[in-house]
């Protein structure tokens, strides 16, 4: 008995413990009043789309809002949210014209990301207004995203 007990303390010295200590999750970066203004994109852990615009995006009955961000970014995008995260960057096609215009207008490309949902499209068509300050859009089919942005 005394070397089974023996035996037994010996192998609890000899297993090694192993601690694992969790970091902490990375904190994208925070637009300042001047980010916002001047429509930036800020990098670190994550990229964070910095201006007034505002989306509503619709997917398999849950509805998810993206504040912050720009409709005018390059090669005619429009990149809101953080992303990895919660936010879309799309790129639009301009057919024989260098801007957007109202009406519709495809979305060629971009990337999406909604907290719960992987392999998300990201072509489809976009509704532009007259003012061409808010859009109406839908991307893929299944799953199908659909919602709205603002630019202000």
């Amino acid at each position: 008995m005394r070397v089974a007990i023996f035996a037994s303390c010996v192998a609890l010295l000899i297993v090694p413990v192993t601690v694992v200590a969790r970091t902490p999750a990375a904190t994208p970066p925070k637009c300042s009043a001047s980010d916002t203004q001047h429509h930036r994109t800020l990098h670190g852990t994550a990229t964070r789309f910095c201006g007034p615009a505002r989306a509503v995006m619709r997917i398999e009955g849950e509805s998810f809002t993206i504040a912050g961000g720009s409709c005018s970014g390059p090669r005619g995008s429009v990149q809101m949210g953080v992303m990895p995260g919660k936010g879309f960057y799309l790129y639009l096609y301009f057919k024989g014209f260098k801007h957007r215009r109202p009406g519709r207008n495809p979305i060629i490309d971009g990337t999406v990301e909604l907290s719960g949902f992987s392999s998300l499209p990201h072509q489809g068509m976009s509704i532009f207004s007259k003012d061409l300050k808010n859009a109406t859009f839908s991307l893929g089919s299944p799953p199908r995203i659909t919602g709205s942005w603002t630019c202000r």
